[in-house]
This record gives C-alpha cells, sequence and structure tokens, in this order.
C-alpha cells in the first residue's frame, strides 16, 4: 500500500548557505556532502543529478541532469552551452547553423546544406541503403516498415519518419504528437483533441477514438492548430484524457475503458508521468493543488502544497528518485529552486 506524504519545498539557495557551492546538505546525518566532480550544483551526490556543471563540462542531451566533457556524435555545443542534436540528418560534425561532416557513407551537398547519399556507396541510383554505416546491403525496396528516404537514399524505421506522421495527420484530420509501439506489430497513435488510434505495423487504422468529444476545445485548449497545454497522454498500452473536466483511461490493447470519473470543478494540466510505477500528477492551472492516478491501485489521490509556489506549466526538468522503497518527485521552477512535489512509498 502506497503512504502518501504532504508536499514540502527545497530552497537550493537556503541550503547551501550552509554549504559550499559543490555541496548539498544532509539534512538526515546533518552535514555536507559532495556533489559529484562533473556537478557545480547538484540535488543528489550521484553522477547523474547536477543542476549546473563544473567548469570544463556541458550538459548532456541525452540527460539533462547529467554533464559531460564532449558532446557525442551528432551533437553540437548550443549557446546556453548545453548539447543539442545536430537539425541536418546524417550529420556528425556541425554548428548551430552548418554542417561541417556527414557520416561515412553520406556527402555534404552544399546548396541544399543536408547531407545525400555518395554516388560510389549503390551500384544504381535508384537503391537505398539500410543504415547510414552499411554500405554492403543496398536495397531497391526497403523492408516492412521501413520508409525510403528519397532525398537521403535510406531506409528509416517509418515510426520515426515525418512522412509517417503527415499521413497519419491526414487518416486521424488531426496532428499527430505521439507514437508508440506497444506490441509487436501494432502502434499507439496519439493526436490533438485527445484523439487516439491503434494501427498495424503497415499504418493500417484499426480502430480510432476520441475520448473526450468537446464541441468548443479549439477555443478552450488550442491555439493556432497547437495544443496550449497537455491534457492526454500514452502509459503502456493506454490512452488518456484530462480535458472537459473529467479524467478517462482505455486500454487499447484490451479495448476497454479501465476508468472514467467526471464533475471535476476545473480542468488539470497534465504534470509528470512515472511509467516505472504507472502514476500520472496532475494539477489544475495557476493552482499549487497537485492530485495523481495510481493506475496499479485505480483511484486519484490529492493535496496542497506549499502556497508561496504555483505550479509552473513549463517546468525547468522533473525527476524522480528511488531511496529505501520510497520515490521522491522533483520539480526544477527555477536556477536555484528545487520543489519535491511527492514522495510515494511503502
Amino acid at each position: 500500500m502506497l503512504y502518501y506524504y504532504l508536499v514540502f519545498t527545497i530552497l537550493i539557495n537556503k541550503i547551501f548557505a550552509q554549504c559550499e557551492r559543490n555541496e548539498i546538505y544532509d539534512s538526515v546525518r546533518q552535514q555536507c556532502l559532495q556533489c559529484d566532480s562533473t556537478c557545480s550544483i547538484c540535488y543528489n551526490t550521484n553522477q547523474n543529478s547536477c543542476l549546473e556543471c563544473s567548469d570544463g563540462f556541458i550538459k548532456s542531451y541525452i540527460n539533462n541532469s547529467s554533464c559531460v566533457q564532449n558532446c557525442q556524435i551528432g551533437e553540437f555545443v548550443n549557446n546556453n552551452q548545453q548539447c543539442d542534436k545536430c537539425f541536418i540528418e546524417g550529420c556528425i560534425e556541425c554548428d548551430q547553423d552548418y554542417c561541417m561532416k556527414c557520416s561515412k557513407n553520406l556527402e555534404y551537398d552544399f546548396f541544399t546544406n543536408s547531407c545525400i547519399l555518395k554516388k560510389s556507396v549503390c551500384q544504381s541510383q535508384v537503391e537505398f541503403i539500410l543504415s547510414l554505416n552499411d554500405q554492403d546491403q543496398c536495397y531497391q525496396n526497403c523492408p516492412s516498415s521501413y520508409y525510403q528516404n528519397y532525398r537521403l537514399k535510406i531506409c528509416q524505421k517509418t515510426v520515426q519518419c515525418q512522412q509517417a506522421y503527415n499521413n497519419l495527420n491526414s487518416k486521424l484530420n488531426q496532428k499527430v504528437k505521439q507514437v508508440e509501439l506497444i506490441q509487436q506489430n501494432q502502434y499507439l497513435i496519439r493526436a490533438n483533441k485527445c484523439t487516439f488510434s491503434l494501427a498495424d505495423q503497415d499504418w493500417k487504422i484499426i480502430d480510432t477514438q476520441v475520448l473526450q468529444d468537446i464541441d468548443n476545445y479549439e477555443d478552450q485548449y488550442m491555439n493556432n492548430g497547437q495544443e496550449t497545454q497537455e491534457v492526454s497522454f500514452i502509459l503502456g498500452t493506454l490512452g488518456g484524457c484530462l480535458a472537459g473536466r473529467k479524467l478517462i483511461f482505455i486500454d487499447f490493447t484490451a479495448q476497454q475503458t479501465i476508468f472514467e470519473k467526471d464533475g471535476f470543478g476545473y480542468d488539470y494540466n497534465l504534470v509528470y508521468i512515472d511509467k516505472i510505477n504507472q502514476i500520472i500528477f496532475f494539477s489544475q492551472n495557476n493552482s499549487t493543488g497537485i492530485e495523481w492516478f495510481d493506475l496499479q491501485q485505480i483511484n486519484v489521490q490529492g493535496y496542497y502544497a506549499m502556497d508561496q509556489y504555483s505550479l509552473p506549466s513549463n517546468p525547468i526538468t522533473m525527476f524522480q528518485i528511488t531511496l529505501n522503497s520510497k520515490t521522491i518527485y522533483y520539480m526544477q521552477i527555477s536556477n536555484t529552486t528545487v520543489i519535491i512535489f511527492a514522495i510515494l512509498g511503502q
């Protein structure tokens, strides 16, 4: 059984007043502990707990709480001194605007500012390679579930390519926001307006459901075709929606409603998803209140945080740490302030 604790706040600047800059105060031991050498400010002592990096280190692209000395292949250091992905497909060395080096089977095209397949890689100009680094396998037709990228002349996983999203957009008449492989040959698709679809490996739509059919949805939740707040989500085989002052979960493999509750006094925004423990956190707009839904317990829980902090719609980062059978959920709301918005455990 899970026990729920009242939220409390950590003010990093107050904690650091007792410790050096690269230390964090342990309230249990009542002593300062050293941050990892890669961190100048941290929220824990392990390597993946940096809020700011030490000199000579930069934030990782893969994990915003990790600091590295060098970005990975296909990344560059942006103006915020963080690793970022090269925006040119197939580029392995770049800056913010241009590609300096393409993957080994590609060459740089100055006129289009893109990486294209070298003419010598395949015998025919109508063939494709399955991998950017595989020059021994050329295909006239890409395998099933791969998309033929005619510009790069490579086979790309369909779930990763823009054409798949464009095709799904037209089929669903909604902008696709997320695609997840939930079974060996099935994808769960999340689109605007709490629209969910189940598709097979050839992207044939098996089933489509609109979890909240609201007449004035665009006026309430959208601006210029973009949703202004997250009110839908995917968790495993489940699709969920928070719009219309209602909470609903549907298991798309079993094709059944897991939970449904309406009559909420306010609309809610999605705050955080704990995929490990299957817990969804949500809150009201500009509120200090936060609630969560436990998929294992199939119930809604809630409490209210301290009045001095309204939960931001776009926190800097969010993360969780499991210690001694308890999971602690953190939200960084400024450069100097991290709040613990929940502690759940046995």
